[in-house]
């Protein structure tokens, strides 16, 4: 399961920063970024096309890998579950996050290899004591946060990195890695957007087929140089 899960969230994290880069796929991705304001259903607003660009790169690592059904739709709850967490407007103390992170893996972990009811207890103690206590600070680095994931929605990015931040899903460490972690500050007021988005379809309709044709201000951009 962990390898799985590094693997398929490396293979994420990748699949998103091509969504920012490649002009045409960045039409598609813009969708999940026309929100104004941040919050858990924020995460699944994004246009029908990502599930095809995603799960057509996800699924290749997976069938070498050996995966199976149960072992991907694990993976793809556990991200579901962390990506509404991500686009909620709150801040949480890390060692919080670690905690209840470390319940789980306990309970997993627990479900999985205690013999003894009784030690499941122990299991869930020692999980909430590795993540919550001994890791609890470093929890903002390893995984993606609200905090941290608010900056990729961000009107105004870097300079420095002009195709986008922070574009982890469920682990933070490949932006860390790969320097494209920023957080300036925790700031629940960041404005969300990108330029002209005044302009975008703001209907169901609308931003199901935008990206198929060449919006409205490129058009008219094109019309004023000539």
């Amino acid at each position: 399961y962990l390898i799985l899960f590094l693997v398929g969230d490396f293979v994420s994290w990748n699949v998103h920063r091509i969504l920012h880069r490649v002009p045409w796929m960045w039409e598609f991705h813009k969708v999940h970024h026309s929100v104004e304001q941040m919050g858990f259903a924020a995460h699944v607003r994004y246009h029908w096309m990502e599930n095809l660009i995603y799960w057509t790169f996800r699924f290749l690592p997976f069938a070498v890998l050996g995966a199976d059904m149960g072992q991907i739709f694990g993976i793809h709850v556990l991200n579901l579950a962390w990506g509404h967490f991500n686009h909620t407007n709150i801040t949480v103390n890390p060692r919080v996050t670690g905690s209840i992170f470390g319940a789980l893996v306990g309970a997993g972990l627990a479900y999985l290899y205690a013999d003894a009811v009784w030690m499941w207890p122990v299991w869930i103690v020692g999980g909430v004591l590795v993540f919550g206590l001994i890791l609890g600070k470093y929890m903002r680095h390893i995984f993606n946060s609200p905090e941290m994931h608010l900056w990729h929605h961000a009107w105004e990015i870097p300079a420095s990195h002009p195709n986008g931040i922070n574009f982890g899903i469920t682990l933070a460490i490949w932006d860390y890695i790969f320097g494209s972690a920023v957080v300036p500050k925790i700031d629940g007021s960041v404005k969300l957007g990108f330029d002209h988005l005044e302009e975008f379809p703001k209907g169901f309709l609308g931003q199901s087929v935008y990206g198929f044709g060449k919006p409205k201000h490129v058009a008219i951009e094109k019309a004023v140089k000539k």
